[in-house]
């Protein structure tokens, strides 16, 4: 379940990838151990994606440049 406000509020689009990319990464639990927390690095701004139980939150984050 995603919970988006702000700027990303009602993004289907990003939901749907950042979905995509968790499920991806399911099989690597055995060797890399359970996904918390994945950054996306975007020369702007960084998505950060961290799962909480059934949800999954995403906060864009301005980068100091």
């Amino acid at each position: 379940m995603f919970q988006s406000d702000g700027e990303l509020e009602n993004d289907e689009l990003l939901a749907v990838n950042v979905k995509k990319m968790l499920s991806i990464g399911e099989p690597l639990v055995h060797v890399v151990g359970k996904i918390e927390k994945m950054t996306i690095a975007y020369p702007e701004h960084n998505l950060e994606i961290v799962r909480s139980g059934k949800y999954v939150f995403i906060v864009k984050k301005k980068t100091n440049n």
